[in-house]
C-alpha cells in the first residue's frame, strides 16, 4: 500500500500523511513533531515582535532632536 508523504514546513522530513500530529491551525504547515513545530511557532513571534519594534524605530528616526542655531 503505497502511504503518501509531505515535507516537514521546518526541517523538509518526509512525514506520512497518516502520522501528521503537527501543524498550524488553518492546516497550511505540517511538522515532523513538536521541535519543528515550536521553532516555527517560536520565529513567527519573534519576528511578529521585531516587527513591532522596527516599526516604532522608523517612525522615530524622523525626529530631529538637535537644533542648529
Amino acid at each position: 500500500m503505497f502511504n503518501p508523504t509531505m515535507k516537514c514546513s521546518e526541517c523538509l522530513t518526509d512525514v506520512n500523511q497518516l502520522d501528521i500530529k503537527y501543524h498550524t491551525a488553518d492546516g497550511s504547515k505540517i511538522f515532523c513533531g513538536p521541535k519543528c513545530s515550536l521553532d516555527f511557532h517560536q520565529r513567527k513571534n519573534n519576528e511578529k515582535t521585531n516587527n513591532n519594534i522596527k516599526d516604532f524605530n522608523n517612525n522615530n528616526s524622523n525626529i530631529t532632536t538637535s537644533t542648529s542655531d
